[in-house]
């Protein structure tokens, strides 16, 4: 077997019969996993790289999770919002609301798992504040362009299906 880039996190079981399993969430290398691995002739060069790969993917995906959340939840938002105005087949602010809170609820059962949905600068700026040792705050950055993302793909895509007609009714 050749040397490859080993890129499953594994722990070794309660009994210590040798067999390892996934840890819970599949995230990050711990030490006694670099341990074992180094232990079984993985080098150290490889492990390092694996986690770091690791690692980056992980930021990838949490980027994607949450731009494509916040797209969601800005569409059904703002949406709602301009189909409500400019053709009045919302009667009033109950039924914007509630789209909007499809909206929002659909955002986060789809980005939850993938980047913790935060969907809003706010929560990931309280999130680095009291959470820090599961939310760094060197991830802000990551998460608001992410947002600001999503939000802007967002009004783009409800300008473009309303564009028109906003015009039309100004």
């Amino acid at each position: 077997m050749g040397a490859g880039v080993f890129t499953l996190t594994l722990n070794p079981l309660p009994k210590g019969e040798g067999v390892f399993a996934p840890v819970e969430g599949g995230k990050g290398f711990d030490s006694k996993c670099k341990g074992v691995l180094m232990a079984a002739g993985v080098s150290e060069e490889t492990v390092e790289l694996a986690s770091g790969r690791r690692a980056w993917s992980e930021r990838r995906r949490a980027f994607a999770g949450e731009a494509v959340g916040t797209y969601i939840m800005v569409l059904f938002g703002t949406g709602s919002v301009a189909a409500a105005v400019v053709t009045g087949a919302q009667v009033g602010l109950w039924q914007v609301a509630v789209v909007w809170a499809f909206g929002v609820a659909l955002a986060i059962y789809a980005t939850a798992n993938v980047s913790g949905a935060h969907l809003n600068p706010a929560i990931s700026l309280a999130f680095a504040c009291f959470r820090r040792a599961e939310f760094g705050a060197r991830m802000l950055p990551l998460y608001w362009t992410a947002q600001l993302t999503g939000a802007v793909l967002a009004g783009l895509t409800v300008l473009a299906a309303f564009g028109p007609f906003i015009l039309r009714f100004e």
